[in-house]
């Protein structure tokens, strides 16, 4: 539900092994908005529903879009959400990249904890994910 506003995006740009051009992600970035207005009046849906439909996208150094949250003021379950949409897309394959290992993703995301992601948050998700899995993948936790 997080990327149902990719509706106003074609598939030729959504599956399109390169790079968007500047144009193309103009209007990737406009999804969570377009996602946020087509779910803000559904009555059952809990508002945490929407921040993360709106804001899964911000980033923790204020560099994400579309409202260039930063730090706490993203909401904690869009930034938890985050973390999860993004090892998601890392170890998941796509049109423009191979699966990443979980050890390569873990990496990652630690590598861009507290730039793009909640510290804290990364930090929690992989010794629960490494604990649900039952086996360490080459991961080092401190």
């Amino acid at each position: 539900m997080h990327d149902v506003g990719k509706i106003v995006v074609p598939d030729q740009i959504l599956l399109k092994p390169g790079k968007p051009t500047p144009e193309e992600w103009l209007l990737i970035q406009r999804h969570p908005e377009v996602g946020f207005e087509m779910l803000k009046n559904i009555p059952t849906l809990p508002p945490s529903t929407l921040d993360v439909v709106r804001h899964h996208h911000e980033r923790w150094d204020g560099s994400g879009y579309p409202s260039g949250l930063a730090a706490e003021k993203i909401p904690w379950l869009a930034r938890l959400f985050s973390v999860v949409d993004i090892y998601d897309a890392l170890t998941s394959h796509r049109p423009y990249k191979a699966a990443w290992t979980h050890a390569e993703a873990a990496a990652e995301l630690r590598r861009i904890a507290g730039q793009s992601l909640d510290s804290a948050i990364v930090e929690a998700f992989l010794s629960m994910e490494l604990e649900a899995s039952g086996g360490d993948h080459g991961v080092v936790l401190p």
